[in-house]
């Protein structure tokens, strides 16, 4: 399901009734790159964040990261108790 805004609330709704989330983090048409819109994507639940700016941007303008992220994560609304991003992927192998 693609909801754009990962402002809102239907998308920890959507995640929880089971459906895949897209959202969208900033875009190259954003006149801000805001970390709040990120940050609202990353606790949102939503499973894939998608973005014009990943990693470190043109001019050393700093892009959407995935804190703890191999670039996985665990998903903050449904994953079990003791989940870790390197038991998703784990790069190192």
């Amino acid at each position: 399901m693609v909801l754009n805004n990962p402002n809102g609330a239907g998308v920890p709704a959507a995640v929880r009734a089971g459906y895949l989330v897209r959202v969208f983090s900033w875009t190259a048409g954003d006149a801000v790159l805001d970390p709040a819109v990120t940050r609202a994507g990353l606790e949102s639940g939503a499973h894939i964040i998608s973005t014009d700016f990943p990693g470190m941007a043109r001019g050393g303008v700093e892009g959407v990261r995935i804190p703890e992220g191999n670039p996985s994560r665990c998903n903050p609304l449904t994953a079990p108790t003791g989940c870790t991003p390197q038991a998703i992927e784990d790069l190192a192998r």
